[in-house]
């Protein structure tokens, strides 16, 4: 079985991922999408500097 493999994803979570207390999942994420050959980059952004309605 051949799986598609999207070119490029943006995955939205929570501030709150980033915080101390969930770093080990977070690293967890990231190493996991290492692993399936993806080139990670993680950002914290903010909409609300983008133009956009909600304030997160």
């Amino acid at each position: 079985m051949t799986l598609n493999k999207p070119k490029g994803f943006i995955f939205e979570n929570v501030k709150g991922l980033t915080e101390p207390r969930h770093r080990e999942c977070f690293e967890f994420i990231l190493i996991s999408l290492r692993d399936l050959g993806y080139k990670v980059n993680a950002k914290l952004l903010n909409y609300y500097d983008f133009s956009l309605s909600q304030d997160r």
